[in-house]
């Protein structure tokens, strides 16, 4: 290996590590992890998705016609599901994700047992819940992820799983 070369990859090598170091966490680099368990209770904080920070302590109180959401759970084995969610007075609007709030659209979360397992764009969702899951909890969440409130109360509806 010729001179320049080798000071290419000794300027690459440092350069990841002073990055890492930088960024406080050797493990779950790219990811948004900070090497800490996932909490077991419901949690709006700040997390990673996708590259970008979403901070769901943010609460947006809804205007106009309050939404319902109601949840309907199928069972197909191996702690596998579909769930059909029904909602009226809101419009599930995944082109408009990341964008500004816009009264009466946006899109949904699903967690188990507090911890949250995806986003949910339209009424059907198939998912696997972890091992151990007891329930699963949706939430209605504006474009810009804020959790959508009436009364100041999030706008959520839960299920039992069984177990699995």
């Amino acid at each position: 290996m010729n001179k320049a070369n080798l000071f290419l990859v000794l300027g690459l090598a440092g350069g990841a590590l002073l990055g890492l170091l930088a960024s406080g966490s050797f493990g779950g680099f790219g990811s948004g992890a900070t090497g800490s368990a996932p909490k077991q209770v419901m949690d709006h904080s700040k997390h990673m998705v996708d590259g970008m920070s979403h901070d769901h302590d943010r609460l947006q109180e809804v205007e106009g016609d309050v939404p319902t959401l109601m949840l309907n759970l199928k069972a197909e084995g191996n702690c596998t599901f579909n769930l059909h969610m029904t909602v009226q007075n809101f419009r599930l609007a995944p082109e408009n994700v990341n964008g500004p709030h816009l009264s009466g659209e946006g899109h949904a979360h699903l967690y188990a047992d507090g911890v949250k397992l995806a986003r949910v764009y339209s009424e059907w969702f198939h998912f696997t819940a972890p091992k151990g899951s007891k329930s699963i909890e949706v939430t209605l969440n504006s474009n810009d992820h804020a959790t959508l409130v009436a009364g100041g109360e999030p706008i959520t509806a839960t299920a039992d799983l069984p177990d699995c």
